[in-house]
């Protein structure tokens, strides 16, 4: 092989995702999440039910049910008399949680009130494989080689999520600190596996660091503004009265604020690189601020369409929330003052900023970047398909 093919593979190693790699970053997504479950064993803590003895069972058949509007609910609230095979024993249970029927996987337990066993808890792990796998056949079939190196990115952010983030807030570990290194992790590897290491990468990943940055800035000057205590939600009150550990519950919600925002980020970020360098090919005689203005008219339809998004799934959300609000009849000023509500509107103002900067930030960088040296092959393949619509 002549010396310019080897320094050429060489190159494409590490400006293209590799399968190597890519197929090492999954084995080592699969090793964290298989460690993590040792890991957070340490963390459980007695909640009264270890005593409970609780059995997994199929329903064999449905011997009565019965259905009555409950006044106290407003809601009709079904009741039934299972036959459930739970190892090799029969058992006749009460379930009013939700109907099911034969086949349907439950877990009873005793209850010592009625003195017979009842369900307390449906299965639901079938139906939410069956709704992943869905999702991964999708994503393959749609997006083809460049889905799975994404699925193969999205294993590493549980990895990262399960065998770090969780343990290190788990034992009190600073919160903030937490969800920053977690969110960079998960941000280097995963923008290398799914796009390699090019300028549109780099141009994107600087864009994203020093946004994040902001947005850790700009969460905690706010949470203390508004002198959020970090547990007017019943998760983050539960969360208080088990912990072995004293957890900043404040730095919890700002970390919270930080990783939701990633995968956000990451999609303005990377689309706003990859259309200045789409744009820098299809028109060769547009540099500089022309460049810029050009590639910013996208980002004002994308920073539109993706701040309504965010602020629809929050209101999406908090759905049972606004209505709770509405129906107790506390004014508008009341309902803002309530600590659930405002954080709400703190977690999506924040996110939108963080948004809002990077579409500018990103789009200067990549400007900066796609003036220096010629597009490498990666560069160039990346975005040929992309430059076909400008």
């Amino acid at each position: 092989m002549q010396p310019g093919g080897v320094k050429n593979s060489m190159r494409s190693f590490f400006t293209q995702p590799h399968p190597v790699i890519v197929s090492a970053v999954l084995v080592i997504s699969c090793l964290m999440m298989w460690y993590s479950g040792s890991v957070l064993k340490q963390y459980v803590q007695p909640t009264g039910l270890d005593d409970v003895d609780l059995k997994k069972g199929t329903v064999q058949s449905v011997v009565h049910q019965s259905s009555d509007y409950n006044d106290l609910v407003r809601r009709t609230i079904t009741v039934q008399t299972l036959k459930v095979q739970a190892g090799d024993q029969t058992y006749e249970v009460s379930n009013d949680i939700a109907p099911v029927s034969s086949g349907a996987s439950v877990y009873i337990a005793y209850d010592t009130n009625n003195e017979t066993y009842s369900v307390v808890q449906l299965s639901r792990a079938q139906p939410s494989l069956y709704l992943l796998i869905a999702f991964f056949v999708i994503v393959l079939l749609v997006t083809g080689l460049s889905g799975l190196r994404s699925l193969v990115g999205l294993m590493w952010s549980a990895g990262v999520l399960a065998s770090y983030t969780i343990p290190g807030l788990l034992a009190g570990t600073n919160p903030v600190q937490v969800g920053i290194i977690s969110a960079m992790v998960i941000l280097l590897v995963s923008m290398y596996v799914s796009h390699g290491v090019n300028k549109k990468t780099i141009a994107a990943l600087t864009g994203l660091s020093v946004t994040l940055t902001v947005v850790a800035i700009l969460a905690s000057l706010t949470a203390r503004a508004f002198h959020f205590t970090g547990v007017a939600g019943e998760e983050s009150f539960l969360l208080q009265g088990v912990s072995a550990v004293s957890i900043d519950y404040v730095g919890l919600l700002i970390a919270g604020i930080i990783i939701a925002g990633v995968g956000v980020l990451d999609d303005i970020a990377l689309t706003q690189s990859s259309t200045v360098f789409a744009l820098a090919e299809s028109a060769e005689h547009l540099k500089g601020g022309q460049l810029f203005k050009k590639a910013m008219q996208v980002g004002h339809d994308h920073i539109s369409a993706v701040v309504n998004t965010l602020i629809m799934a929050y209101v999406g959300a908090a759905l049972p929330l606004i209505m709770l609000m509405v129906i107790s009849g506390q004014g508008t000023v009341m309902a803002l003052n309530n600590e659930i509500v405002a954080q709400e509107i703190v977690r999506t103002i924040v996110s939108s900023i963080g948004l809002v900067l990077a579409v500018p930030l990103t789009t200067a960088l990549a400007t900066m970047l796609v003036g220096k040296g010629e597009f490498n092959s990666s560069d160039r393949d990346e975005h040929s398909s992309i430059a076909k619509h400008f």
